[in-house]
């Protein structure tokens, strides 16, 4: 209690410990005011003192909220009941305080709260709503209308369900779309929480943009339904590019057809279909011919246009309902749907046609391409994508093999496409031997006949199946169809001198180590490289060394392999070269190779000594060798008649299972094995 001008008069103990005082070091005080903040403390005097009560009459309690200070110099917010009394006689004010500091500042929070909700609700990019229990929109936030374009008032005591027709085009969305409302509603008749509810939103002059909404139900403290809580944005740039990602993943960047992999999973689709629907798709592989000669011309710049233009031919040619991809390179493939290998016919021989009147040109270039292709069915016997694949590939090689721009169909029966599977399996067989070492080498001597210049062994490769071994002519097609022929020399390379190396007596008893070398071998400068870096890694002196390249080979690939034996001769290596006799040339082109040994050809040989005519050739080429500097090696020679022959026509050297079987190199580590005289 203190007097009209601020002397306190009476201050009992709750309110004086409230500031941290006993109530006689408040009573000690001049004046209350000082109690208070400068803008407290006036608004506090002029507000009371404007209400003194006039003499004989009563006012009612005011209730104020106020700084006070505390005695250590802290506030606290106190309520002020402020009432006027007659305290012994004197008009008096009477304050009854309560501590409302806590409740101050949780309200203060409280304000602060609401007030960031109401800044971010309508900044952000999404926008906040609730629905009542009859899940009629009764708030949405201002950032609403900035979003949709639409009004509040065009939403708020509507339901989702009758805003279509206004904002949502029911009959207009996709299927998909349809099915997702329908499963919303089922949500929200369970009282469910939702996430990412996505829809489509119309919004003026027929422009759409993709809403995503999610809610949560609310209940009151008796579990009653009272409606829903939620939010939603705009994703429609989002879901652009969640379909652009989604598009370059299974599409094609230069051409816009699907892909290698989207394709083949369709495949799998189509698979699934044919057996479970008993119906029939055909699979039609496309590879182009002539494309390389556009590409290595014109460079890629051209090869790329000349794609993306027979892309759109083939677009044009296949209907909407076939599924065109480009599986990589110059490959392109399709499925047709619903249709048998007789009906595709007409189709495929329209595309030949479109192709071959195509003329692509390029920087006053004009060309002409074509496309091969293979055809497989796709029906209940299909095994699996890989299979498929292998079949129409097969067909369309055979298509590129009997002359290009042509259409070969997949059957089981098909030789030639049985011989190509196979050369397949065998090239996948070869690349795992090289992996897990199952690859062999065995030595078939070579004698001469009387006095020659010593023994020489050919190292003949095997391979190692299960226990079995494996002849060359089994893999070695394979081999040199799928360009695995040299990785198989280098392996044979590394393999014999690394023998020799281990053998050193080889060095001193044995004249000639014969290697093979395949045709895809000779002529690569880089295999030249290999070889005199692996002589000169393993110590193995080159003249120890001599190559065997076949006739044929040789023939083909003349100048480059000339030019690859000189500079292995140069090195100390010496060349043999097979199979001679066998081309229809052979003499003609002998006297520029520049080979150290001449190996007849078996099939002259075996029978030479029942038939003239061979016997004629065996003498020829052993004349003509010898004229030329060669000395001879007659090969398959399988008994000692024939043996006889070769020695009184002059043959240096014979080879065959009448002189010795291949045996394993192993075999041969012991010195004494491997040393053999000469035939006398």
């Amino acid at each position: 209690i203190h007097s009209h001008e601020g002397a306190p008069l009476f201050v009992n103990k709750r309110y004086a410990n409230m500031l941290g005082y006993c109530p006689d070091e408040l009573l000690s005080l001049e004046h209350i005011h000082t109690l208070y903040p400068a803008n407290e403390r006036y608004r506090r005097q002029g507000d009371w003192q404007a209400r003194l009560p006039a003499h004989g009459q009563s006012a009612p309690p005011k209730v104020q909220q106020m700084a006070v200070y505390c005695k250590d110099g802290s506030q606290i917010i106190v309520q002020h009941s402020v009432s006027f009394i007659q305290w012994q006689g004197l008009p008096a004010v009477l304050i009854a305080a309560v501590d409302i500091t806590e409740q101050h500042i949780a309200r203060q929070a409280l304000a602060l709260s609401e007030e960031r909700f109401r800044d971010f609700a309508e900044s952000a990019s999404d926008w906040c709503w609730e629905m009542d229990k009859s899940l009629r929109f009764t708030y949405v936030s201002d950032s609403f209308e900035r979003i949709t374009g639409a009004s509040k008032s065009s939403i708020l005591g509507l339901t989702r369900k009758e805003l279509i027709g206004q904002h949502i085009n029911y009959l207009h969305i996709s299927a998909e779309e349809r099915r997702s409302w329908e499963r919303h509603w089922d949500v929200l008749a369970r009282r469910e929480p939702f996430s990412n509810f996505e829809y489509t939103w119309r919004r003026a002059g027929d422009t759409c943009i993709v809403i995503s909404a999610s809610g949560k139900p609310i209940f009151d403290q008796h579990h009653q339904f009272c409606g829903y809580r939620g939010s939603a944005s705009n994703i429609t740039d989002e879901r652009k590019l969640s379909e652009q990602l989604s598009f370059q993943a299974t599409h094609d960047e230069l051409t816009g057809l699907i892909n290698r992999r989207h394709f083949d999973s369709e495949l799998h689709k189509a698979i699934d279909e044919a057996h479970i629907k008993q119906v029939e798709h055909v699979l039609v592989f496309m590879d182009l011919d002539r494309f390389k000669i556009v590409n290595d011309t014109c460079g890629h710049m051209a090869g790329d246009k000349l794609l993306k233009q027979l892309a759109a031919i083939f677009q044009k040619v296949f209907s909407k309902r076939d599924l065109l991809g480009r599986l990589g390179g110059d490959e392109f493939a399709v499925i047709m749907r619903n249709c048998t290998v007789d009906q595709s016919m007409r189709i495929i021989n329209n595309l030949h046609d479109q192709v071959n009147r195509f003329r692509f040109v390029w920087e006053g270039q004009s060309f002409t391409v074509g496309v091969s292709i293979g055809v497989a069915s796709i029906n209940n016997h299909t095994e699996s994508v890989s299979r498929l694949l292998q079949n129409v590939d097969s067909a369309c090689y055979m298509a590129k093999e009997t002359g290009r721009s042509k259409t070969h169909v997949f059957s089981e029966n098909d030789e030639d496409l049985s011989k190509r599977q196979g050369e397949m399996h065998w090239a996948a067989r070869i690349t795992q031997a090289l992996e897990k070492r199952d690859f062999t080498l065995y030595a078939q001597p070579i004698l001469p006949l009387g006095e020659g210049s010593g023994i020489f062994y050919e190292l003949l490769i095997r391979m190692k199946d299960q226990g079995e071994i494996i002849p060359p002519r089994m893999f070695l097609p394979a081999a040199e169809r799928y360009d695995l022929s040299m990785n198989i020399d280098k392996w044979v390379l590394r393999t014999a001198l690394d023998w020799i190396r281990k053998n050193t007596y080889i060095l001193n008893k044995v004249r000639f180590v014969f290697i093979n070398l395949s045709a895809k071998t000779i002529g690569k400068k880089a295999f030249g490289d290999y070889v005199l870096k692996m002589l000169g890694n393993y110590g193995v002196p080159p003249e120890k060394i001599c190559f065997e390249i076949t006739e044929t080979t040789a023939i083909a690939n003349l100048a480059e392999a000339v030019s690859f034996i000189k500079r292995l001769k140069a090195a100390g290596c010496f060349f043999a070269l097979d199979d001679f006799g066998s081309g229809v040339s052979s003499f003609a082109y002998l006297k520029n190779l520049p080979v150290d040994f001449l190996k007849i050809d078996g099939m002259f040989i075996r029978d030479m000594r029942v038939n003239e005519v061979n016997m004629a050739m065996v003498k020829s080429i052993n004349e003509i060798s010898h004229v030329m500097g060669k000395q001879t090696i007659a090969e398959f020679v399988e008994d000692n008649a024939t043996i006889e022959i070769l020695k009184n026509i002059g043959v240096d050297y014979v080879q065959g299972y009448a002189v010795a079987h291949p045996v394993a190199l192993g075999e041969l580590d012991d010195s004494s094995k491997i040393i053999k005289p000469p035939i006398p």
